[in-house]
């Protein structure tokens, strides 16, 4: 795994990269013939041709809605996540309705069907991430920044991709000992956090972690399944709203930082930080027990509960957005 030096030598390099080096991207079928791949498609550019990777995504999301993109540096990712969170059809595609009727082609189950997915080339460090652009609209962004070290948040964040809306879902590469997404300034995440926010400066960002209580002295009395922040203590009535929105009795396993507990807030996080910075910005760390992680990992109707709160604090961002701009002002 590259540390920190190596991967901003490489996004130095990048363009020439770009320039140099093949890029390609390949688009799979979506038909519902098992082991029919009449549709798929594998397209490789030459080395003076940079961009067809994208060109062919575009094509691919025009076609069959859904593309694949392949990156090895930084400059790489951050230009095809400009591509294709600014104009996922192309420049071909009129900037009218019906490109989100392309997009937002459903299933039986209501989810938006177009999708696209960036994998890092092995070794690059980069991560791995799933846009659906049909689900842009939606402003919820899901990462996944420790799914090794944190047992079970990489199964649990890949369910709730595949589940739920999230207009797009971020997993780191490898262990956080050898290169940490989450605090490291140069986390491939900060790209995506700005070119999202170049799009939608109210994009609520997801984080899920995990924690072991019996590391943290403040929570060893082993009740606490999970510990809601804002990433400041001065947000804590947003997530406080938020759960007395959805009309039930609080779980008491539930923890909010600033309210209930000052531990977990994920204040030195590095996404957080750059959220916060934002005109807008808008953070939602999750850290949940090991017991709740399993229990997530397991059942449907647990992440069906998860995904009801983390829509219900993106409602109470939205409501209390002129709070939210105040709040920042005076903690300056």
């Amino acid at each position: 795994m590259p540390n920190k030096d190596w991967l901003r030598s490489k996004g130095r390099v990048g363009l020439a990269a770009l320039l140099t080096g093949a890029c390609f991207a390949y688009v799979w079928s979506c038909t519902n013939r098992k082991g029919d791949t009449s549709a798929t498609q594998t397209l490789e550019a030459t080395p003076m041709d940079t961009e067809p990777s994208l060109r062919a995504a575009a094509v691919s999301l025009q076609s069959i809605g859904q593309a694949q993109v392949r990156v090895s540096t930084l400059n790489e990712l951050e230009k095809s996540l400009i591509a294709l969170i600014q104009n996922p059809l192309g420049d071909s595609a009129p900037a009218t309705g019906k490109r989100t009727a392309q997009l937002a082609a459903s299933s039986a189950t209501g989810r938006p069907t177009a999708q696209v997915r960036i994998d890092s080339e092995k070794d690059s460090g980069l991560g791995s991430y799933v846009l659906m652009p049909g689900a842009f609209d939606r402003g919820l962004h899901l990462q996944i920044p420790h799914g090794e070290s944190d047992v079970h948040t990489r199964k649990i964040g890949e369910a709730l991709c595949a589940e739920f809306l999230f207009s797009s879902c971020g997993f780191n590469s490898d262990h956080r000992r050898s290169f940490d997404f989450a605090h490291e300034e140069n986390s491939p995440f900060q790209t995506l956090i700005r070119v999202v926010t170049d799009q939608d400066p109210t994009a609520l960002f997801v984080q899920i972690h995990g924690f072991s209580a019996e590391k943290r002295p403040a929570l060893r009395d082993r009740s606490a399944t999970m510990i809601l922040s804002g990433g400041r203590k001065e947000l804590a009535p947003v997530i406080s709203e938020a759960l007395k929105s959805l009309g039930e009795a609080r779980d008491p396993g539930i923890r909010i930082f600033g309210e209930d507990t000052n531990d977990l807030g994920a204040t030195a996080n590095v996404q957080n930080v750059l959220v916060q910075q934002l005109a807008k910005g808008r953070f939602l760390h999750i850290e949940l027990s090991y017991a709740s992680r399993v229990s997530l990992a397991a059942d449907p109707k647990e992440r069906q509960r998860l995904y009801q709160i983390i829509e219900a604090v993106a409602r109470s961002y939205q409501s209390s957005s002129g709070s939210n701009e105040s709040s920042k002002n005076a903690s300056r």
